[in-house]
């Protein structure tokens, strides 16, 4: 086992939750990306 993090969540103040797993930082979607930036 090692101590890398392996997910990371995030939850905002309407209650949305978000997990971003190390599979999914790995490959970023520039539509997600977009996302965010809007």
């Amino acid at each position: 086992m090692n101590n890398e993090i392996e997910s990371i969540t995030i939850t905002f103040k309407d209650g949305t939750v978000i997990v971003l797993t190390v599979e999914s930082m790995r490959i970023i979607d520039p539509t997600i990306v977009k996302q965010f930036k809007t």
